[in-house]
């Protein structure tokens, strides 16, 4: 079969789609297992779409299907909650050129929605979960038919309703050790080349929309070690930066494991540095900090989320804040001060204002005495057990808000996600940020501009 495989982009900016800085893997993982079934594979990734003008977004779409629906036989979406509100606009799209071409959508969004997208749009399929063992099914059975009902983890409209067949079990680590199909990757499109060695974690945070909560599963080392030696060579052809991101939820779940990953990665005397998540939990346990070459770390990102200890054992961090300053001590003597960032969220539905100061206060201690960047985020409601818990917080809001391509910059929905918080709160909280900045606290921020939401909206949905 003629299988397209595509991933919208997951935010649109004022001016456009900007370009992506890391390719999505997951539609490269897939295409690799398809290749091996016999099909022909074309992908079309995020960067594909990218425009310069707003009011191209739409036309550019319209004409990438316009010229790959004749050579296709079958479109698969990958998709989540940042760019379900696009993939939604492209589907129709798709069914308007081709009504009847199968669509198949999956990825964590439509995983949880599946009942809602398939009451709301003309998807044929929806796989729920991993899909690495589900998608080759499917299109085995599109292809030559049998019995659906054997395939687990899909769901589907029929004319008795939806059905919703057994989830999949987490896929095995022979299933995981998998070669993205790398070469299909444009040209210099991007600056990091994305590379799995674990995935899922052990952890549960109230906020994270991550699926395989309680579930870490990590790959052997010398199979890392032959898969990066694989990853390598398209990333010398493809990427701009020798650069590799490891997309792993924790990488430093298993500490040991992350140290011998670098002990292998600083053997190879390469020039290549790699982008890591950490956990300050994991890092106070000690073997890594310290025994790993800081030059092998073009960044590391901590998330840290609440600046005081109600907060951070309310969205169930596994931390406080005497741990973070213990963490940072560590970061700075071992050489590591330059390369981390921490992420902080405000306005979880508790916060007033008062709650949001501590965490600011927290980040000026931390940008005074160790000169790391913070990253600072409004909340985004997105699936997690927060989502489920929303309508103790009086939010009152369901999953129809993300069918909104622009939802995360649309000014209602933000003022019901934040139920304390007013513009006059707003107002100060930005211009105590914009003061941190002025003197050269390393403090990055995306100040709210909800005008522009409203403006590309009108133009995609017209």
């Amino acid at each position: 079969m003629n299988v397209l495989l595509t991933f919208l982009p997951g935010e649109l900016e004022p001016a456009g789609l900007s370009k992506a800085g890391v390719p999505p893997l997951a539609i490269y993982t897939l295409a690799s297992l398809l290749l091996q079934d016999g099909h022909n594979v074309t992908t079309i990734d995020a960067n594909s779409f990218s425009t310069q003008d707003y009011r191209d977004i739409k036309s550019r779409i319209i004409d990438i299907f316009k010229a790959n629906l004749s050579k296709t036989d079958v479109v698969c979406f990958s998709s989540n909650s940042f760019n379900w509100g696009l993939t939604k606009l492209a589907i129709g799209i798709v069914k308007t050129l081709n009504k009847d071409i199968p669509i198949i959508l999956g990825g964590l969004h439509p995983t949880i929605f599946d009942s809602h997208i398939l009451m709301s749009t003309e998807v044929d399929y929806i796989i729920r979960g991993e899909g690495e063992e589900t998608l080759p099914e499917l299109l085995r059975y599109i292809q030559n038919g049998g019995k659906i009902e054997k395939i687990t983890g899909l769901s589907y409209n029929t004319t008795a309703g939806i059905i919703q067949h057994e989830d999949t079990p987490p896929i095995s680590l022979e299933k995981l050790n998998q070669r993205p199909a790398y070469s299909l990757i444009p040209n210099d499109s991007y600056y990091s080349l994305p590379f799995e060695t674990s995935r899922g974690c052990q952890y549960s945070c109230a906020f994270c929309s991550i699926p395989h909560r309680y579930n870490w599963r990590g790959l052997e080392i010398q199979d890392l070690y032959d898969n990066l030696a694989h990853a390598k060579k398209f990333l010398y052809k493809f990427i701009s930066k020798n650069s590799i991101l490891f997309v792993d939820d924790c990488f430093t779940t298993n500490i040991k494991r992350a140290r011998d990953i670098f002990d292998m990665l600083g053997a190879c005397k390469d020039g290549v540095e790699y982008f890591i998540e950490a956990r300050v939990s994991n890092l106070l346990k000690g073997g890594f900090l310290g025994e790993v070459d800081p030059r092998l770390v073009t960044s590391m990102q901590i998330g840290v989320e609440c600046g005081y200890d109600e907060g951070l054992r309310r969205i169930k961090k596994g931390m406080c804040i005497d741990d973070l300053f213990r963490c940072l001590d560590l970061l700075k003597e071992c050489g590591y001060t330059n390369k981390v960032f921490l992420s902080f969220i405000l306005g979880f539905p508790w916060e007033t204002e008062e709650l949001i100061n501590k965490t600011l206060a927290t980040i000026v201690k931390i940008s005074e005495k160790y000169d790391i960047t913070c990253n600072l985020s409004w909340l985004f409601m997105l699936p997690s057990d927060l989502w489920k818990t929303r309508n103790t917080f009086n939010i009152n809001i369901d999953e129809s808000i993300f069918d909104d391509p622009l939802w995360y910059g649309e000014e209602e929905i933000f003022y019901k996600v934040h139920p304390l918080i007013t513009p006059a709160i707003i107002e100060r909280i930005e211009n105590q940020i914009l003061n941190c900045q002025s003197q050269g606290m390393r403090i990055k921020y995306n100040f709210l501009l909800f005008s522009y939401a409203k403006r590309i909206r009108e133009v995609l949905l017209k």
